[in-house]
């Protein structure tokens, strides 16, 4: 199996290798990293000192983010929850900044976000399509959010990758850790967007398989779809036994998708990787095209899938491995959501009495 290429698997090596060189490029690092650290320390100062306070909007507003820059299934997640609260009668809108997203307010739905949607951010049509659900992007989130409260019947929000975003105040902060995320490094020296110490900002800690300590969640492979709105044929992992597999994918961990296949007993041959959110151009896909003639299977993630789909052809039809996630203590974390949110005493499609958009800090 040859090595995932590009700026994923530099990043990965640069932080991550125990090679003497890199040791050293890590040290080079470090006053960089004590500048992002002063930065952070300031900004923070501000918000918790009350110099700058944060927006407030009519709905309770669930946070979901992460400490590290790189993938720790924040999506994955972020669709459990609407799903489950789905199952308990309330209805959820996701909000985000939009990767690849025009700058602008951008409301997405399972209806409007057919193959080849660019506009919209990969994620966001993704959560849309498998949620059946809304989700409202923009840089913006406090206008993203004015806009989110206008869907009928909407009960909250969901703020996807928020956790930084300050600016807009949430009822509710859940802080998903990557294995390894309490003792790593800033950034550029390490894949960390804030020290560990920022965890005592958040109300509820979810940890990755292999984690210290709280809930755990994991990820699984389901099946094979070819549209992200298509369902998982029963059976369809054994396609992947002993099969020749060539990775087209552009997210933060190609790795950990890599030895997802390998574990389903794919024979992955090549793995084309490229930066997280990439926009996918024609030439990208000739490797790809060369590697389906000689019988190769193409495969690629759900979130990839969303972009891919507009270059579907008879020379080129990737299959995306769909994940599901296996919640460890799952009824108590949506309990503990719930009664946080006070969604039990305000009963669906209530909203908050008062006007929204004043002034007020975070709630805890």
């Amino acid at each position: 199996m040859s090595a995932a290429r590009g700026r994923p698997a530099l990043l990965a090596i640069l932080w991550y290798s125990p090679a003497p060189a890199w040791r050293l490029a890590r040290l080079l690092l470090a006053p960089l990293s004590l500048l992002y650290w002063l930065v952070l320390y300031l900004r923070n100062a501000a918000w918790d000192s009350g110099l700058l306070r944060a927006r407030s909007v009519g709905l309770p507003v669930l946070c979901v983010g992460n400490i590290n820059s790189g993938g720790t299934g924040k999506t994955p997640l972020v669709i459990w929850l609407v799903d489950s609260l789905k199952k308990r009668g309330y209805t959820a809108v996701v909000v985000s900044r939009g990767y690849g997203s025009s700058g602008d307010v951008d409301r997405v739905d399972a209806a409007r976000s057919g193959a080849g949607s660019h506009r919209s951010a990969d994620e966001a049509v993704l959560v849309a399509r498998r949620c059946d659900c809304t989700v409202v992007t923009a840089a913006d989130r406090v206008a993203a959010c004015r806009l989110a409260e206008r869907e009928a019947g909407v009960d909250l929000l969901i703020l996807d990758d928020g956790f930084q975003y300050r600016r807009l105040a949430r009822d509710l902060d859940l802080v998903l850790l990557a294995v390894g995320d309490r003792d790593a490094r800033l950034l550029p020296r390490g894949p960390l967007r804030e020290p560990a110490s920022a965890l005592s900002r958040a109300d509820i800690i979810v940890e990755n398989a292999g984690g210290e300590s709280g809930p755990m969640v994991s990820r699984r492979a389901v099946g094979l779809v070819d549209r992200v709105s298509s369902d998982v044929e029963p059976g369809s992992l054994e396609r992947l036994r002993g099969q020749r597999v060539v990775v087209i994918c552009g997210i933060a961990g190609p790795a950990a998708f890599v030895d997802m296949l390998v574990s389903c007993a794919a024979s992955v041959e090549e793995v084309y990787a490229f930066a997280d959110h990439h926009d996918y151009q024609p030439g990208d896909l000739d490797p790809l095209r060369a590697a389906q003639r000689s019988g190769a299977l193409l495969l690629t993630t759900e979130k990839d899938l969303v972009k891919l789909e507009a270059f579907v052809d008879e020379g080129f039809s990737p299959l995306a491995l769909r994940l599901g996630l296996e919640v460890e203590g799952g009824p108590a974390l949506l309990d503990a959501v719930v009664d946080a949110l006070d969604l039990k005493e305000r009963g669906p499609h209530h909203q908050r009495s008062g006007a929204p958009g004043g002034d007020a800090g975070i709630n805890k």
